[in-house]
This record gives structure tokens, sequence and C-alpha cells, in this order.
């Protein structure tokens, strides 16, 4: 076959055996504007990525061209080559078109390798790389983070209060002033503009020539950037609240994108002086005349492997009602309602939360005869139908907005359950929480499952996942946190099989 029918021949088997990861490239995700792109946690527009990306390789296609050389070893292609087959395969499989898009990278790079060469391969890794950004984070490592930073982006806003002479009063994620009570809610965490100025700090590193080390810096340094901007926009939100210019995260987003473009430029040229451009090297190596047999086998398979048929996962019965109306002598006073501000990306299947009371009271659970004895229960279930969403996250250990936790601790409550209890307090108030989960692996495990999409194959767990709070007000005394103790201790015991349970330690 001639040389251009044959190359030609082989982008229409590319084309062909990765399309499904070129329609996710090339779609918007669930990121469809600034605000979105800028401020939703670990969400970015694939499109937008691949658009950085394209842009990148184009703007270097001369010297790009030098790097051309001998084809590279079949046997070491392979290394690429191989895990990006499965992971195309395998996302297939389980219907994850970002898992396609991951094996479609390192498919890429072998196939890159494998026509021209190690030099060729290593220029065009990080564009290509950086196709990753526009995978979705596996939710339980999102909900690691997210929380953390909305608490330090709001220690951050009040100290910068301060030397402007406003009056405000802080609990936790919540900002008082005296017209405005401001939630530091995960849009406002950060967690987005630090993906985005990390791939541009990446970005810029690679279009410039940049050295390995003054790269790393570039890329250590944007979430840092991003997070020193991030703490004037909330005060400008605190301060503005009603303003129309301000308010609009748009004009955030842009404002934040501009100011971090700007200060990683400068940094740049801090860290690194620009000295002048060395002199273009040679035309580099004759480009292959035909596509090495290897690769054209590979994507072969590849074609194939996008034909595989898909799982289709079957539905999981789910039991009744999470809690019950009663069980003697604990009456459920009356219906909460859960805060899905505060929990943000931590979405339930079903999730219900009630006051308790007993009337009388236990003996040992009030100070007082005339007391009634109050204790508040939640219960959220997951289906696993989501892989960015995950029930494991440090917003359980507070009942919501504006608490903070005094003490936190492993431990193995009546019957064997193993959980956290937790003190927490609140201007002025106290809680004591009992939390666990059932059906939740460690967060590394729930991440990597997640990643792989394992709840999507054969491989899925055949019962939903369930997070357990059940929480009442104590006192400053260890009497007082005694009678909170045996409070919880019997509602649980009176709920029993009505309330979900983990494996006995």
């Amino acid at each position: 076959m001639a040389p251009l029918p044959a190359w030609l021949g082989l982008a229409a088997l590319t084309a062909f055996a990765w399309r499904e990861a070129i329609a996710f490239a090339l779609s918007s995700g669930t990121a469809g504007d600034v605000e979105s792109m800028l401020f939703d946690a670990a969400d970015n527009p694939p499109w937008l990525i691949t658009l950085v990306s394209v842009v990148l390789l184009f703007s270097r296609r001369h010297a790009l061209r030098r790097e051309v050389g001998a084809p590279g070893s079949p046997l070491r292609a392979a290394a690429l080559l191989t895990p990006g087959l499965a992971l195309l395969g395998w996302g297939r499989f389980v219907s994850a078109p970002d898992l396609v898009l991951l094996g479609t990278i390192a498919m890429a790079l072998g196939g890159a390798y494998a026509c021209c060469g190690a030099r060729f391969a290593r220029a065009i890794a990080l564009p290509v790389l950086l196709l990753g950004f526009a995978m979705p984070a596996p939710g339980a490592l999102v909900n690691q983070i997210v929380y953390p930073l909305q608490l330090w982006t709001s220690d951050y806003a009040y100290a910068l209060l301060s030397p402007l002479g406003v009056t405000a009063m802080q609990a936790s994620d919540v900002i008082r002033t005296a017209t405005h009570t401001f939630i530091v809610i995960e849009g406002c965490s950060g967690l987005g503009s630090m993906e985005v100025l990390t791939l541009l700090a990446l970005a810029w590193a690679w279009h410039t020539g940049a050295s390995f080390g003054r790269g790393l810096i570039l890329a250590l340094a944007a979430p840092l950037i991003a997070f020193a901007l991030n703490g004037p926009r909330v005060v400008g939100l605190v301060l503005f609240p009603d303003s129309d210019f301000w308010a609009g995260h748009t004009t955030q987003g842009v404002v934040v994108f501009a100011l971090g473009a700007l200060c990683i430029a400068l940094l740049d040229r801090l860290v690194e002086p620009r000295e002048p451009a060395p002199e273009p090297g040679g035309p580099g190596a004759p480009w292959p005349t035909r596509p090495p047999r290897a690769v054209v086998a590979w994507l072969g398979a590849a074609a194939l492997a996008s034909l595989i048929p898909r799982y289709a996962t079957p539905p999981v019965t789910a039991p009744g009602d999470l809690l019950a109306e009663a069980a003697p002598p604990w009456r459920s006073e009356r219906s909460l309602d859960v805060d899905h501000l505060f929990l943000g990306s931590v979405r339930f299947l079903r999730s219900d939360q009630r006051l308790y009371v007993a009337d009388p009271a236990p003996f040992g659970t009030v100070a007082s005869a005339k007391q009634r004895a109050r204790v508040e229960a939640f219960v959220g279930e997951d289906a696993r139908q989501s892989r960015s969403n995950s029930l494991r996250s440090q917003k359980h250990l507070v009942k919501g907005r504006g608490w903070s936790v005094e003490e936190a601790r492993p431990e193995v409550f009546a019957g064997g359950m193993a959980g956290e209890r937790v003190v927490a307090i609140s201007e002025g108030r106290r809680m004591l929480s009992w939390i666990w989960y059932v059906g939740v692996e460690s967060t590394w495990r729930e991440a990597l499952r997640e990643l792989l999409a394992l709840d999507q194959s054969p491989l899925r767990r055949p019962r939903h996942a369930y997070v357990v709070r059940i929480s009442t007000e104590i006192g400053s005394t260890k009497v007082e946190e005694g009678r909170a103790e045996r409070r919880l201790r019997l509602l649980v015991r009176d709920l029993g099989a009505r309330l979900p349970t983990p494996p006995r330690s």
C-alpha cells in the first residue's frame, strides 16, 4: 500500500477505535458556563481541556516535527498500549467514557513512541496527559478535600475582614455581619479554580519550553495562588452580597482567572528569567513512510474492543422507610429538613432526618423527671449510581452549617458497632454524635472502586450504602455527657433492626 493511503487508513481505524473517547473529549460534561468551570468542585468541561491540548500541540508543531526519530521498540511500546487497550475495553464494558479516554491517552503515547520514537513521545506527553483533567475525580477523594477547603477559606476570609474594620462573627463555615449571613459553600472552596490554574500552569510551562524543575514549581504554586485569590473573592461576596456586578460568579471567574494567569506568568519570570531562545535544530528524521504493523495491530484490537457489549447493571432493591415513626418509648416528634446546601456534592438516593423524643424519659437520660429525652437521627442512602458522588465525607461529623468538631475519635458502640464518636460545637451549643457507615469502605478503596467503575460491573456491591448519624445536645459536665451517651445507646437499641447497622467488629 502506498504511504498516504496507509496513513489515511490508520487514521480511519484510529477514529473508529477511539470514537467514544473522542466524543467524550468534545463533550461539555456537566460544566456549562464560566461559573461551573471555575467554582464547581472537580468539574471541568472536556471540550475546554481538549481545546487547550490541541492549541498547545499546534503552537509547537514545527518543534515537534524536529523530534521525530526512528520507530521505538514494539515491546516497550506495549508497556503503554497494553494497559491502554485494557482500560478502553473495560470503559466500554461498564459504560464509563472517561475510562475509555484514559485508555486512549495511554494508547496515543504508546503509538507515538512506536511510530516516531522516544523523543517525540516525550515531547507530546504533557499536552496529551492534560486530557486527564477532563476526567471527573472520584467523589470519595473530592469529599476529603472540599470540606477542609471550605473551612480554611472561611478562616481566611474572616481574617481579611478584620483589617477592613468590618465587624463580623465566624462559626465554622458561616460568616455573619451586621446585615448578612454568608455561608462558604463548596463553590466558594476554590477547588475548581485550583484545578483550572494548575492546568494553566502546566500548559504555560510546556508552551514556553520550561525545564522540569520550573514547570514543577509553577504547578505546585498554582493551587496556592488560586487559594490566595479566592479569599478576597469571598470577602467581596460578604461585603457586597447584593451587588449585581460582584455577586455574579461569571464576573468573579473572569477576574480570578485573569489574575491567576498574571501571577503564574510573574512567578515564571522570577523563578527563571528568560534567555535568548536557542537556534532551532535540524529538520529531524524523515517521517515514517508507513505506519508500523504493530501499531496497526494494536489499533485493530482497540477497534474490536470498542464493540464489546455493555454490561447492564441489575437494579438493587432497597428496604422500606429509612427511619421508623416510632420505637417505644421513642416516637418521631417531627421530621427535620436535610441541609442539602451544606452537604453540597454529598447527595443521596433517599435521606431522612427526625427528632425522636421519649416521654417519660428513660431513667438516667435526663437531669429531671420534667424533662424529655431528645435525640436527632439522620440516615442517608446511596444506590452507587454516580461515581462522582460518595457517602464518605467529613461533613457527616456535624449536623450542618455553623458547626465545628471539638473532638472526634473512633469508637465501638453498643452491640459492637464500629464508628466515630464526635463532639461538635456551634455558638455555645454542644452536640454529641455517633456516626457510622454501612456498606462503605475506606476512602482509598472507595476512590479506587469509583475510578474503575466497579459498581457498574459484575464486581458491583449488591446492596445500597448508608450513613447514619444520631445526635443529642450535651452540657459541659461529665454527668451530662453520660446522660447523653445513654440516650444514644437506648435509641439505637430500641430502633434495632429498623436502623442500618454495620458488621459487628
